[in-house]
């Protein structure tokens, strides 16, 4: 990595100060040019933060505001950016905000936060993980010293538009009179009666007891594998069973589990797979899977 251009840091400051940083402004983006090789894009603030991609000398990104000693950018084409697939409904963001990680774990810093309807393109995956397209919702960090200001373009000079000419009267075109075509009508086989197409599959009933979202995609079929646990029933919780996965950091909760059978009494505590319909409810993060089919997995427990 090059030296950093600390005399830069005076102009860098004075243009992005004058140029407005504002986001809601109209004025076009401020570009930097990167002043050094192999240059660490990182996902805070801090030289002590997850390097999540580089670039090189002449790179060119958008800057988005300052913080001390950093400016804060939009992520570059080479950034890989992952949110967590049970957040996801196909392409679709299905809870209230979905954060956004510098790395495939919770382990890592929060880059951005996308909301309920957001739609996200996929790029990957890894696990659980989806690796996906950065928009201006999501932020990265470089050291202010290895950036320069591109000089903003210059307004074009305005051209006079000419005035229009006077208009030409228009010419007037006397029509003649043409006599109808006689058309013979053609004599037409009857048509065969077309045999009807078979009705579309019905659709998923929604269960009545539960006061679910209005979000398309409702009853959507899921499998998963999990330890099931039981609690003390409270306030508006959908179910006394809920799924749970081990990550890197300990436990995180999936889902509810529903299952009016009574076949989760036995299973407390125990890994299973199950295999049902997810539906989100007004007031609860995470999913209520409605089980059709589950089953132990064998020899495992806690």
């Amino acid at each position: 990595m090059k030296a950093p251009v600390d005399k830069m840091y005076p102009i860098v400051l004075a243009l992005v100060l004058a140029c407005g940083l504002d986001r809601a402004s109209a004025r076009p983006p401020i570009l930097g040019v990167v002043q050094g090789d192999n240059v660490n894009i990182r996902a805070r603030a801090e030289a002590s933060s997850e390097v999540v991609t580089q670039l090189s000398f002449g790179d060119e990104l958008i800057i988005k505001g300052l913080d001390g000693d950093w400016l804060e950018i939009a992520p570059p084409a080479g950034a890989k950016l992952w949110v967590h697939v049970d957040y996801l409904h196909e392409n679709q963001v299905k809870v209230q905000s979905l954060n956004v990680r510098a790395g495939a774990s919770l382990n890592y810093s929060v880059v951005g936060v996308l909301n309920r309807g957001d739609r996200v393109e996929r790029l990957g995956e890894k696990g659980l993980w989806v690796q996906v397209k950065a928009n201006e919702k999501m932020s990265l960090y470089i050291s202010k010293g290895f950036v320069s200001i591109k000089a903003l373009p210059k307004p074009k000079p305005v051209v006079p538009v000419p005035a229009p000419p006077s208009p030409v009267p228009p010419r007037v075109i006397k029509v003649v009179p043409v006599p109808p075509v006689q058309v013979t009508p053609k004599v037409v086989s009857p048509v065969r009666a077309v045999k009807p197409v078979a009705p579309a599959s019905k659709a998923v009933p929604r269960p009545k007891d539960l006061d679910l979202v209005p979000l398309a995609g409702q009853g959507q079929l899921a499998r998963r594998q999990g330890i099931v646990h039981s609690y003390l029933l409270k306030g508006k919780a959908p179910s006394r069973f809920y799924l749970s996965i081990e990550t890197l950091s300990g436990e995180e909760r999936v889902c509810y589990l529903k299952d009016d059978s009574g076949r989760l009494r036995d299973l407390s505590g125990q890994r299973i797979f199950c295999t049902g319909r997810d539906y989100w409810v007004q007031g609860q993060k995470l999913p209520v899977m409605v089980v059709e089919s589950l089953r132990r997995a064998s020899g495992v427990g806690h």
